[in-house]
């Protein structure tokens, strides 16, 4: 008998191919003998999956009686090709998008396990779940074809504009190719065309690949979806830090599919792959790009890397840093001279160097010799000698290395054949040991017989550079060379000659530079009446210092004595400061240099240990970061430092260290590190406000003068107007105040005061007082103390003097010429008139707007100062509110279009119970000057009621006007356009309290860090050194409710706030109840922006979320409500 062992991927039978034989059992010679069958697992195949058993023979039918060895039976199984064509269910989508359903394969032949998927055109296809791709080639399960699959179109490509889309399916036995038979399905997608909004297709340039250098000039193509209309100058912000302009083409005419920019390479400019410098960077610059309705298009350019961006579909490199090559000096006096020197290796530069030799003291003219040689490809070094002898006489030798780009690197010396005109040595010196943002392009570039390498100073001017020759010397010659790309910053400079150091006595000029020198050297022969030992180039004004290279010539080379220098520095000392958090130092930080360290002519310092606040330059602008170094001019002036907002000296410490050094350097530090000593205190806390009703308090005025500045009108009764445009300008700077005579002795519970508009810091220091004596000589108190910089608007600010006052004063600051522009004074005693905002049904003139660009009347009652009505007539435009019923009109507020405040000059509001207008019509206010920006505030009592209130434009202003809000001493709302507020004459005050952000660092470490969106600056700003994900908070210790945001843009990245939201919650994390105030969906004005808000709720947390790619930048950010 055989028995039967090792049975593998699949069945055993005997000969019938019915009874079945298992691992282990015994069959009689016959059955093996009659042949067994073999049956496969399904699906599996040679040479995939191995198949048979195994045979012993048994003597007696018994374990025992085997014996013999263990034969194994080869079985081979071919697979059976699949059969058939699979269907595939069609699929519908719109552009852009994936599809949804459709997509379903379905086997035709039940073997079917698998399909390969093959020739997937234009777009991507995935499986079921939309997420996991399928490629060409790829074999996906019977399971998955039935669940159908997923495809989504090439970005922009549609079946209406000529794109075809689908794949194919081939169905197999096996699961891979083995198995692979009948006829590939060919799937059915439509894709539906997005007809609207138009929107760009592609980014291409017509100009050659390559690298372009200085002045190059680039073609770009911007192609869109459908024919655009462009207005104005639109731009296109490159990689590069370049500007493509709308080209001037005779055959760039609208509408049409694509728009031509041009772009010349400026100096700087320099990147490996040129592309859009953002998906954003499409800007309209004032201009229009829209479709043929006048309708906006999607100006979304394609990102990095997608094949229609221009980085993809072109290899365009801009390269405008010339080779670095030196020539080694001084050169040898000689007929056939050797020059040598290094040149530059970087890549793209040429192997080559040009060396001509000009006859004079320029580089300028036919040479009179010129040859090329080869430099070392490794080192860069190269060596030459003329082809023939040079005639005794003064040359220029010039060599110049040019790179792919066609910059050009040069240096230049001076050779004198049969002479003794040889060049000079000495010890460097300058006015500044620093340079423009420590870039290192110090004055010792000027001394370094290299002319692409320059001195940069920090300040534009009173900059020179200077040599010691170490005793008087005859001077033969002057040499200098300009920045390339600056030598214009040299006319005007001038060269002088001493033996005083300082230049103070004996000075004579010896060259003066009276227009822009060629790059590369010029040689000015000097002769003198008297040896010199000390010679200096004075830069002219708003130069920076720029100069490369300064040459000395002489008859003999004489030694050089070093001059007398302090070996090390000494211990200064600075004196203390003191302000409030988040406010700037106005005073302290002077620095005084130790008295053994008075005469060193490089005296600095270094700063170190800045806590808890940005250090800046006497300027308050100019930031310092640790490890800089000062001059000691820049110390004696003062240096200023703002704390961090929200810490005091109570919980924290502040401050900055410094140590001297005798050269502006770390190897000349000595003396003992000095800290400084910084007090911050608290700012005044407003006082919670009286439960009792308050109201404005009036009576008679007077001030400390009745003039004004050059008598032009702005006296104190400016101050009581109820207008915040006008103001008090005194003739004389100090010693001002203004008081306001109530006619009794009353309660004083609220001060309300505006600044004079874009001289906010005015009243920086400014006291409020009260008394019930007119002269004030005695029992004042004071108020309030103004500790820094007002915010824009009225600012309204709770006291609780105690005891009743009849006069209150503000006593404004010395240097200010008594500016404010309004003061009000409440109490219960007062009147309630303006307590609220009334509401109503808004009209206009007309419904339409200029182009149709949506800047209807509603724009007036929207609550935002940055939107406008603007009319599509010039003149006979109004807008109007209907209030519901009769009301007691108090204030008006309003704010002009920005930019075309003056379309307001003369503009009247006007009160009437008739609708039309044409009988009753009492004049509330007409507008005689230019109102400010944002919100202006008058105060009115036409006596009556009125139910209709009208705004009458001007003729020719097209409507403008941004804003206008009615206030009565109702303050009921009824249904229509308006929106429920609070006056800010009454009830909105500055919050303040503790500012935080997402980073606490800045963009290359230059100070521009959160703590400037609350130092009341929108000269300062956040610049955060991520491109995303930043936010700047402020938390105001306790539940408010928000009224108003005032915040500013980065002046000349006011696009970088589209897109940024105003947020508020209860959690410091903003995970949890976040409400949303205000999205920014244009770029705003430079200055304060004011956001009149109505949220339901009160909230600690105020956020500024900024859009993406923005770097953060906000200027400034305030926070008003009760």
């Amino acid at each position: 008998a055989y028995q039967i062992t090792g049975i593998t991927n699949g069945s055993l039978f005997l000969s019938d191919g019915v009874t079945p034989i298992t691992n282990g059992q015994f069959i009689t010679p016959a059955q093996g003998a009659a042949g067994l069958v073999f049956a496969p697992t399904s699906a599996l195949t040679s040479p995939g999956s191995p198949f048979g058993f195994s045979v012993q023979a048994s003597v007696d039918g018994t374990a025992g009686g085997l014996g013999g060895t263990t034969v194994a039976a080869s079985v081979t199984v071919n697979p059976t090709p699949a059969t058939g064509t699979p269907s595939i269910t069609p699929a519908v989508a719109s552009e852009d998008s994936q599809t949804s359903s459709g997509l379903v394969v379905t086997a035709s032949d039940p073997n079917t396990v698998s399909y390969q998927i093959n020739n997937i055109t234009n777009g991507t296809l995935y499986q079921n779940d939309g997420v996991t791709p399928i490629t060409n080639g790829q074999f996906i399960t019977a399971a998955q074809g039935v669940a159908g699959l997923v495809f989504k179109p090439t970005l922009h490509r549609s079946t209406d504009s000529g794109s075809t889309f689908s794949f194919t399916a081939q169905a197999s036995s096996t699961g891979d190719g083995i198995g692979l038979g009948g006829t590939a399905a060919t799937a059915s997608i439509t894709i539906n065309q997005i007809t609207t909004p138009i929107y760009v297709t592609s980014v291409t340039s017509t100009s050659a690949n390559g690298s372009y250098g200085l002045n190059g000039i680039v073609s770009i193509n911007v192609g869109f979806s459908q024919p655009v209309t462009v207005t104005g100058r639109p731009t296109l912000s490159l990689n590069s830090g370049g500007t493509a302009t709308l080209a001037n083409t005779p055959t760039q005419t609208w509408p049409s599919n694509s728009i031509s920019f041009t772009y010349a390479v400026q100096p700087g400019q320099n990147v490996a792959n040129l592309d859009a410098a953002s998906i954003n960077a499409l800007l309209l610059n004032g201009g229009t790009i829209t479709d043929a309705n006048g309708n906006a298009v999607n100006l979304t350019l394609p990102p990095t890397g997608d094949p229609a961006s221009l980085g993809a579909s072109a290899q365009i490199a801009v390269d405008t840093t010339a080779p670095n090559i030196t020539l080694s000096t001084p050169i040898a006096s000689s007929a056939t001279p050797t020059i040598n020197g290094t040149a530059g290796i970087a890549a793209g530069d040429s192997s080559t160097v040009t060396i001509n030799v000009f006859a004079g003291s320029t580089a300028n003219g036919t040479p009179t010799q010129s040859f090329i040689t080869s430099r070392n490809a490794q080192t860069g070094a190269y060596s030459a000698t003329g082809p023939s002898s040079l005639l005794t006489g003064s040359y220029t030798v010039q060599v110049a290395q040019s790179d792919a780009a066609g910059n050009k690197g040069y240096a230049s010396a001076n050779l004198v054949v049969g002479s003794a005109f040889v060049q000079l040595a000495g010890t460097p010196s300058a006015d500044t040991t620093l340079s423009w943002n420590n870039s290192g392009e110090t004055y010792l570039n000027v001394f370094d017989n290299n002319l692409n390498t320059y001195f940069d100073s920090p300040s534009v001017s009173g900059n020179w550079v200077q040599l010691d020759l170490g005793s008087a010397q005859t001077i033969t010659g002057i040499a200098y060379a300009p920045r390339a790309g600056y030598e214009l910053r040299m006319v005007g400079g001038y060269f002088q000659a001493s033996n005083d150091p300082t230049f103070a006595t004996g000075a004579v000029t010896i060259a003066t530079v009276n227009s822009a020198p060629a790059d590369g050297l010029t040689t000015v022969p000097v002769s003198l009446s008297a040896p010199y030992r000390y010679i200096r180039y004075v830069a002219p004004d708003n130069s920076s210092g720029n100069i490369a290279e300064m040459q000395v010539f002489g008859s003999t080379a004489a030694a050089v004595t070093p001059p007398v220098i302090i070996s090390t520095a000494h211990t200064p000392t600075i004196t203390p400061a003191t302000t409030t958090t988040g406010t700037q130092t106005t005073s302290g930080l002077v620095i005084t240099p130790n008295a053994q360290d008075t005469s060193a002519t490089s005296l600095a310092y270094q700063i170190t240990g800045i806590n808890n606040g940005t250090l800046y330059l006497n300027d308050g602008v100019t930031a310092i970061n640790n490890g800089a170094f000062i001059s000691a001019a820049q110390g004696a002036a003062g240096l200023r430092f703002t704390p961090v907002a929200g810490l005091t000296s109570t919980a924290s410490t502040f401050g900055f260290s410094i140590q001297a050094s005798i050269d502006g350097t770390v190897a000349g530090l000595g003396g003992s590190v000095v800290g400084a000593t910084i007090t911050v205190n608290a700012p005044a806390t407003p006082v919670t406000p009286p439960t009792q009703t308050v109201g404005q308090l009036t009576g008679a005025s007077s001030a400390s003068t009745t003039g004004s500045w050059n008598n032009a009108g702005n006296t104190y009764a400016k101050v009581f107007d109820g207008n915040t445009s006008t103001y008090l300008d005194s003739p004389v700077g100090s010693g001002n105040w203004v008081q306001i005579d109530l006619g009794s002795a009353q309660t004083i519970t609220q001060i309300a005061y505006a600044p004079r508009v874009t001289y906010e810091s005015r009243m920086t220091g400014g006291i409020f007082e009260a008394s019930n004596d007119s002269t004030f000589a005695t029992g004042a108190v004071t108020l309030y103390t103004i500790a820094g910089v007002p915010g824009y608007g009225l600012t309204t600010q709770n006291v609780t003097p105690g005891g009743t006052y009849r006069y209150v004063r503000y006593v404004a600051p010395a240097n200010s010429f008594g500016n404010i522009a309004e003061m009000q004074v409440f109490g219960p005693g007062g009147t309630t008139t303006g307590t609220g905002q009334l509401t109503g049904t808004s009209s206009a003139s007309t419904t339409a707007s200029w182009n149709n660009a949506g800047n209807t009347y509603l724009k007036v009652f929207d609550g935002n100062t940055n939107t406008y009505f603007d009319s599509p007539n010039a003149s006979g435009n109004w807008v109007q509110l209907d209030l519901g019923s009769p009301q007691t009109i108090g204030q008006i507020v309003f704010a002009p279009r920005v930019g075309y405040e003056s379309r307001m000059t003369g503009g009247i509001f006007e009160a009437s119970n008739d609708p039309t207008f044409v009988t009753g019509v009492a004049t509330l206010y007409t507008i005689t000057g230019t109102p400010a920006d944002g919100l202006n505030t008058l105060n009115v009592s036409p006596g009556g009621t009125y139910r209709y209130v009208r705004y009458v434009a001007p003729t020719n202003s097209y409507g403008n006007i941004a804003e206008m809000q009615v206030f009565g001493s109702s303050g009921s709302s009824t249904t229509g356009g308006g929106t429920m507020g609070t006056p800010p004459t009454t009830t909105t005050s500055k919050l303040t309290g503790t500012a935080s952000a997402s980073t606490t660092a800045s963009w290359n470490n230059a100070g521009n860090t959160y703590a400037n969106v609350f130092d009341g600056s929108t000269s300062t700003f956040f610049d955060s050194p991520n491109a995303s994900g930043n936010w700047v908070q402020l938390d105001l210790g306790a539940a408010h409710t928000i009224t108003q945001i005032v915040y500013a843009p980065r002046i000349g990245y006011e696009s970088r706030m589209i897109g940024g939201i105003f947020e508020v919650s209860n959690d410091p994390t903003f995970a949890l109840g976040v409400t949303t105030l205000y999205t920014i969906t244009s770029a705003p004005p430079d200055g304060l922006n004011t956001l009149s808000l109505s949220i339901t709720g009160t909230y600690r947390y105020v956020r500024y979320v900024a859009p993406a790619n923005s770097f953060g930048n906000i200027a400034e950010m305030q926070v008003g409500g009760v």
